[in-house]
């Protein structure tokens, strides 16, 4: 992925702005949810993880085949968390 990309993917996911992230999305060029980062976190992983709700439905509803996906700790996205699913409400 070509670094700017890479830098507004990164940008989106720490902001929780969905709408940032279905630009990207929508980039046939490069399909960035399938991305990760050095410890093999996805943007569903550091969604969860930075506690942004809508952000993590949405890459639910478009791959969600990243909820199993495991990171280079072994962890899951959900498992990533600290908060239970009563806090994603």
């Amino acid at each position: 992925m070509a670094g700017q990309k890479y830098i507004d993917f990164l940008r989106a996911i720490k902001s929780g702005s969905v709408q940032k992230l279905n630009q990207l999305t929508g980039d046939k060029e490069a399909n960035i949810l399938d991305i990760t980062t050095q410890e093999g976190n996805t943007a569903l992983h550091m969604a969860a993880r930075l506690g942004h709700k809508h952000l993590v439905e949405d890459i639910i509803k478009q791959r969600p085949s990243l909820t199993f996906k495991i990171n280079h700790k072994g962890e899951t996205p959900g498992s990533a968390t600290s908060w239970t699913s009563s806090s994603m409400r």
